[in-house]
């Protein structure tokens, strides 16, 4: 086996270590599955909407498209463990992702549904931020509950 065989082979690992980590449906009701638009949770459908991204990526061969997505996703998934440096990285990097592959999107023509997914996944983070930045002011740790409430505060209320 080359070494670019041997490099194929462990990418293609590692993509699938992180999909079957982002993919598991512990926080994914069943309902939220086919949901066009985001519905009592944003968080919830946000995560089933971007593990239904990746999946589509990994079809279409996109490993990094679905290794990007799966970032993003875990920092959802981990949006109430305490804040540090990193995490706040992680954040700020998957927060410039979505925007920049949902303008990507805008620009190719991608669906309305499709755009409208993305901003949704943006909005969250988005909340996901003011809340990270007031768990630095207070000491309160950031939880889903908060983000659900910031988030509709931020974009609900102004429907």
């Amino acid at each position: 086996m080359n070494q670019s065989s041997s490099t194929s082979t462990q990418s293609l690992s590692q993509l699938s270590e992180v999909l079957a980590r982002c993919l598991t449906p512990s926080l994914m009701p069943v309902r939220y599955l086919n949901t066009p638009r985001p519905q009592p949770c944003p968080v919830i459908w946000a995560l089933s909407f971007l593990r239904r991204s990746m999946i589509h990526e990994r079809d279409l061969g996109d490993q990094y498209g679905a290794m990007a997505l799966a970032s993003v996703s875990e920092v959802l998934q981990n949006m109430d463990a305490p804040t540090d440096a990193l995490r706040r990285r992680a954040d700020a990097d998957a927060y410039d992702y979505i925007a920049n592959y949902t303008d990507l999107l805008a620009e190719a023509g991608a669906s309305a549904q499709l755009l409208e997914g993305y901003q949704c996944v943006l909005h969250v983070l988005a909340a996901l931020d003011l809340v990270r930045k007031q768990e630095l002011l207070t000491g309160v740790l950031t939880s889903y509950a908060r983000v659900q409430e910031v988030y509709e505060a931020m974009y609900v209320a102004h429907r």
